[in-house]
C-alpha cells in the first residue's frame, strides 16, 4: 500500500498513512507478547536461548521500517541524487537492503534455533514426549 500511494513522489511528498498503520499492527504483537512474558510465574522456565532469540528478532524485526523510512525520505545511500546514472538509485539501494536484512534475519534465528536444539542441555525430545 505504501509504494502504490507513494509512487513517483518526490521527496517531500511523502504520504506516511500506511508505515503508521503498518506500525501500530506490528507494535500489537509484541504488546502481546510483553504481557504474557510479564505472567510467567518463574522465569526459570524459559531457557535462556528464548530470550536470545526474542531480543534479537526486537531488533532485527524494526531494522525493516527503520530502512523503509530512509528509503523514502531519501537519506544516505538510499538518496537517488548519489547515482545520476540510475532512475531512482536510492529506491534500488533500499530494495537491496531489504534483501540482505531478509536473508541474514532468517540466517540468524535459524542457526540459533538448530543450536538451541542440538546443545547438550537442550531436553527438547524429552519435553515432547511428556506433552503427549
Amino acid at each position: 500500500m505504501h509504494e502504490s500511494l507513494n509512487a513517483g513522489a518526490k521527496k517531500g511528498e511523502v504520504n506516511w498513512i500506511a508505515i503508521k498503520y503498518g506500525m501500530l499492527t506490528g507494535c500489537l504483537p509484541w504488546a502481546i507478547m510483553s504481557y504474557e512474558v510479564a505472567n510467567i510465574p518463574e522465569e526459570n522456565d524459559i531457557p535462556w536461548w528464548v530470550w536470545l532469540a526474542v531480543g534479537e528478532y526486537f531488533i532485527l524485526f524494526f531494522s525493516f521500517p527503520i530502512t523503509m523510512i530512509l528509503q523514502y525520505m531519501q537519506v544516505g545511500k538510499f538518496d537517488n541524487a548519489q547515482y545520476p546514472l540510475l532512475r531512482n538509485g536510492g529506491y534500488i539501494q533500499g530494495e537491496l537492503q531489504y534483501q540482505f536484512l531478509s536473508l541474514f534475519t532468517k540466517s540468524l534465528l535459524t542457526w540459533q534455533m538448530a543450536g538451541a536444539i542440538i546443545s547438550p542441555d537442550a531436553d527438547i525430545w524429552g519435553s515432547i514426549e511428556n506433552s503427549f
